[in-house]
């Protein structure tokens, strides 16, 4: 149930998200210069909350440069190049038809994790993807 209410709070801060960064673009700013300004606002304040929870030696366990590769491919992947393809369908578009159709990501999530992690198939699964591609279908 945890999971549950933390995936709630994530996407009403990520709802909001879309509209401050629609209103920021619509100034002229370049949609890759906004990648850079927010992934500095994003490092400025992550390395401030880390800075805070590092007095607590657990979150410097199990630290591993593979993980950290990992995490900066995806860094490299979604923040910046994939950032920078939504700002421009945000500068450009409709905020109500683009953020869901880029919000479909989780259709790709849950087919890559069927693939390469051997997560369960099931109807429910089955129908919220479907649910999803009909969604983009509507908004297309």
């Amino acid at each position: 149930m945890k999971a549950f209410w933390l995936a709630v709070l994530t996407a009403i801060l990520w709802g909001i998200s879309p509209l401050l960064e629609k209103i920021g673009l619509s100034r002229g700013i370049s949609p890759m210069t906004a990648v850079v300004i927010r992934n500095f606002g994003s490092m400025s304040a992550a390395l401030v909350l880390w800075a805070f929870l590092a007095r607590n030696p657990e979150y410097a366990k199990n630290f591993h440069w593979d993980s950290a590769a990992l995490l900066m491919i995806s860094a490299a992947v979604s923040a910046v190049v994939g950032q920078a393809l939504y700002y421009s369908a945000l500068q450009s578009g409709e905020m109500s038809k683009v953020v869901p159709i880029a919000g479909a990501f989780p259709v790709v999530a849950f087919i890559l994790g069927v693939i390469f992690m051997g997560e369960t198939v099931t109807a429910t699964k089955i129908a919220g993807v479907g649910l999803v591609v009909g969604g983009i279908i509507l908004l297309k």
